[in-house]
């Protein structure tokens, strides 16, 4: 058994028992956490329907500790483990929360990672829109500035990530597979601008981070198609033959207003900096994120992130223990995004490849781009995406999703233009139960390089924050 998979195991073992264990008078707050969670399922599991769909929720979302699975990076399948996380309030404008998590694929690929939220509340509510009175508040429609505080360190290892190589002219052809360990850790800031009531009223925010990124770069495995290595030169893949490690920097601003009940904007700008142990491996990068959602009942769907949360963390608002309910009501959105990013280097320096933006059926980080390509397909320093993404409630939880794609990587800022872009269309079901990680089918065609058909489990639970991005 591989060691992350020891670790899975042990966690959930460690679990199990101290659920076991009895209540004392003197009894701490983690042992009472236990104590609930061991209550909670002796009363959900059982045969009835209902019975079974509350032991499946609280295995999957309990807390402190609950079973962990969702797809790692494409084509290094499903993973399964657990997961730990608790949270405490030492006083009235400071919360904390912390969790853990090891998971494992059949194919050996893994991550373990463990993550703090420091959250400041001393604000009022400030409420950008008022609820409806039929279709009652929702969690999205009053907005606390809070700042928040991320430390994490993950570490990932993955064993087959496809390469064509560089740019937008890349052949299937050239098609190889190479395996990464990704190892992070350090920690990023979330800081609303309270002082001026035009930053109040567009909910800006000041972002930055830093970390420590050391990457492993391998032949990958696979039956069929070559290991990187033997196809590819550190001239046609920068960084094959040698990974030095990155200390990295990044800044920028984020606006996220809503404007009336059915009108929201996540615009982000930022910059970042990865400075290499070496001498020719150091480059900035810039990007530009434009969001726009449009929802059609004047309701916003519930939150796929949360910053306040940790990843393994589904609670609606800080100091909230239960996650976000099954929603039957009906629901549909508009999502229109723009993502633009640039890199530039000093004379001498390169990108490296691993560390290249992608675009084709899902990236690294298992967001999906062009998804009618294979994975990983186009690569290069730059990128320019635009996204069309209708969704609507079907019944419960389930929901069905058009995606219109257009995008285009360069090896040249300036070869970046409206007129080259690829195109593809997707179609689909999403699954958003509670606090369930969100569940994607979909079909997606154009592009003339044939479909794609994909599954795809999210790596948090839905209403968890983002994990640290592998690129």
């Amino acid at each position: 058994m591989s060691a992350s998979s020891r670790i899975a195991v042990a966690g959930l073992l460690l679990g199990l028992t101290l659920m076991a264990l009895p209540a004392h008078a003197q009894e701490t707050r983690l042992a009472a956490e236990f104590r609930r969670e061991k209550e909670h399922l002796q009363e959900s599991c059982g045969l009835s329907f209902k019975q079974v769909t509350g032991c499946v929720t609280g295995l999957v979302t309990g807390s402190p500790l609950h079973v962990a699975l969702g797809s790692l990076a494409p084509q290094n399948g499903f993973a399964l483990g657990a997961a730990f996380g608790t949270s405490h309030a030492p006083n009235e404008t400071w919360r904390l929360s912390w969790s853990a998590d090891a998971v494992h694929t059949l194919g050996n690929s893994w991550r373990a990672g463990a993550f703090m939220k420091l959250i400041h509340t001393p604000s009022p509510v400030i409420t950008l829109a008022a609820p409806s009175s039929t279709t009652g508040p929702t969690d999205d429609l009053a907005v606390r500035p809070h700042t928040i505080i991320s430390l994490y360190t993950q570490a990932t290892s993955l064993e087959r990530v496809s390469y064509f190589g560089l740019g937008p002219s890349s052949a299937r052809s050239d098609k190889a597979v190479y395996g990464l360990r990704h190892i992070v850790a350090g920690g990023s800031v979330i800081a609303p601008v309270n002082g001026w009531q035009p930053a109040r009223r567009l909910n800006l925010s000041v972002v930055a981070e830093l970390n420590a990124r050391f990457f492993t770069v391998r032949d990958g495995t696979s039956d069929d198609v070559p290991p990187v290595s033997t196809r590819f030169s550190r001239a046609t893949a920068p960084g094959l033959d040698d990974q030095p490690a990155f200390f990295q920097m990044g800044e920028g601003v984020r606006l996220m207003p809503r404007i009336g009940r059915y009108f929201g904007l996540n615009y982000l700008l930022g910059t970042q900096q990865f400075v290499a142990a070496d001498e020719h491996s150091s480059f900035q990068r810039w990007r530009l994120d434009l969001g726009h959602d449009i929802t059609f009942y004047g309701t916003s769907r519930p939150a796929d992130v949360r910053d306040t949360n940790t990843p393994n963390d589904c609670a609606t608002s800080p100091g909230a223990d239960r996650c976000a309910p099954v929603s039957r009501n009906r629901r549909g959105s508009l999502n229109l995004r723009v993502l633009y990013l640039t890199s530039s280097t000093a004379s001498g320096q390169q990108v490296p490849f691993y560390l290249q933006p992608t675009l084709g059926g899902s990236d690294i980080n298992g967001r999906p781009s062009l998804p009618s390509y294979e994975d990983y397909r186009f690569r290069a320093p730059n990128l320019l995406l635009l996204q069309q993404t209708v969704e609507h409630s079907i019944w419960g939880p389930v929901g069905a999703w058009l995606q219109a794609d257009e995008g285009q990587v360069a090896l040249a800022r300036g070869d970046l233009w409206l007129g080259s872009l690829k195109r593809t269309i997707a179609a689909g079901l999403t699954i958003r139960a509670g606090g369930f990680p969100m569940l994607v089918v979909s079909y997606a065609t154009g592009g003339g390089e044939g479909h794609h058909v994909a599954f795809t489990m999210s790596t948090s639970l839905l209403g968890g924050s983002s994990r640290p991005p592998l690129d």
